[in-house]
């Protein structure tokens, strides 16, 4: 599938498809691509799917953990923005409490712990 629709409807303000064709190229790359994540959060949040926007932010976020924890947190701060449970809240806040402890570093070479609850 093009994408290029998709896109075309975000830019033309028809949010409304470009999040159905958006979640479509999500799955399609498995949420690989930094681009099709970006306009499929864009338009959820765009047409008010702030429940939507809070899952599919948090799974974005949780792939991007080990290999762009800065990214990751953007999608994390997109997912609390949606109105993200609590139970997922605290998942997070877990992240950010081996960071400070230093059980979980950037991609420096130290070793990395996620925990179990963010793999698929």
């Amino acid at each position: 599938m093009s994408h290029q629709e998709a896109f075309e409807s975000l830019k033309n303000g028809d949010f409304q498809t470009a999040a159905k064709l958006l979640e479509k190229a999500a799955i399609e790359t498995g949420y690989t691509s930094e681009v099709v994540n970006h306009a499929y959060t864009l338009a959820l949040y765009r047409i008010g799917d702030k429940s939507r926007l809070a899952e599919i932010s948090f799974r974005i976020g949780t792939l991007l953990l080990e290999t762009n924890p800065a990214s990751a947190m953007d999608y994390f701060q997109r997912a609390l923005f949606g109105g993200l449970d609590e139970a997922h809240v605290r998942k997070i806040g877990e992240v950010f409490e081996q960071w400070s402890s230093g059980q979980n570093s950037a991609a420096d070479g130290r070793e990395r712990v996620t925990p179990s609850y963010f793999l698929p």
